[in-house]
């Protein structure tokens, strides 16, 4: 494994998502329903968010399977690019969002632009390494392609 990606990957899986709390202004209330909301079925209607205790461990499983299927086959990771997720991108990113939640957008929101965001960067990683190992002529041939031939 290249050792810079493989120390990222490490210390992306070691990095836990900030701590929220609830701002001094934080609403005591769920949001009335959007118009969409309203047109639901009652059983649609999320009442509840629940801890899957497993998650994690599953997601670890299929990140070591991944990663040990990689080295099986005797590929190498690429060397991370600008977007991936780095330990400084992190730390930036989250330094510039509060952790104050005044509500449960404000949360979401916070989800969708840090973890979301960063887990999305590492899983293309895993899968498209995944996808070389079971269509090795396809990574051979976009791998011929220069970057005059690549679409713009």
């Amino acid at each position: 494994m290249s050792s810079d990606l493989e120390n990222e990957l490490t210390a992306f899986f070691n990095w836990r998502p900030a701590s929220l709390h609830p701002s001094p202004t934080a609403s005591q209330s769920t949001r009335d329903p959007s118009f969409y909301d309203k047109l639901l079925a009652e059983i649609f209607i999320l009442r509840r968010v629940r801890n899957l205790p497993s998650l994690t461990k599953d997601i670890a499983d299929t990140v070591d399977n991944a990663l040990k299927s990689i080295s099986d086959h005797g590929l190498e990771l690429p060397p991370y690019s600008k977007g991936f997720p780095t330990e400084s991108i992190r730390r930036f990113v989250l330094q510039t969002r509060s952790t104050a939640m005044k509500n449960e957008m404000s949360v979401a929101e916070f989800y969708a632009h840090t973890t979301a965001v960063f887990c999305v960067n590492v899983a293309s990683v895993l899968a498209l390494l995944q996808v070389s190992l079971l269509s090795p002529r396809l990574t051979h041939v976009t791998s011929r392609l220069s970057d005059q031939d690549r679409p713009r």
